[in-house]
């Protein structure tokens, strides 16, 4: 390694390496030090890898209810950004609550918008469903979201792939939208 010289200040790295030290001789065998390279990755792509690849992975039994804990804020902020809503929330009567009948195929706005109070708010808010207009149960297999008396029966795994289906037909809204900040990934 260099010598220091006169007025020269050496940052050290844990094991007395520093940065300045690119080609070190360790024994026999040499090392490199490198800096970490920026990932360019345009939104769409980091939502894709953060997200979507990650929860597609997830295909066993009770990791159904981690993917309903990712899959309800990534689908929350999709709905944001086509909606043009901001931070305004989903309160009865929005159009928002309609886009949610329509894509996960509610009977009515009133179980669109309760299946979004108790299963969404609660499982993001305090971990577990609300419970104050309907009870939750998870079946596989069955269909995405299964209305019943007092509830419903929801296959996450359909519910994810329905979800991500809506998402990934328009990835470009992820490049497209300011207020999608996502860290910057290194290599």
């Amino acid at each position: 390694m260099d010598m220091l010289k006169k007025g020269e200040i050496k940052m050290v790295a844990a094991g007395g390496f520093t940065a300045a030290d690119s080609n070190l001789v360790l024994g026999s065998k040499a090392a490199t030090i490198r800096a970490p390279k920026l990932k360019q990755e345009t939104t769409a792509q980091k939502i894709a890898a953060w997200y979507i690849e990650p929860l597609r992975a997830m295909n066993v039994g009770r990791q159904g209810f981690l993917i309903l804990m990712v899959l309800f804020p990534l689908y929350e902020k999709y709905l944001r950004i086509k909606e043009g809503m901001g931070d305004e929330g989903f309160g009865k009567g929005k159009p928002v609550i309609d886009r949610i009948r329509k894509e996960l195929e509610f009977a009515t706005i009133d179980e669109a918008f309760g299946f979004w109070q108790d299963i969404r708010n609660g499982l993001l808010h305090r971990a577990i469903p609300k419970a104050v207009y309907y009870k939750l149960g998870l079946q596989v297999p069955g269909p995405a979201i299964e209305s019943c008396p007092g509830g419903f029966l929801i296959n996450p795994f359909e519910l994810r792939d329905r979800i991500l289906s809506i998402i990934e037909a328009d990835m470009s809204i992820w490049d497209n939208d300011s207020t999608v900040q996502l860290p910057e990934s290194y290599e």
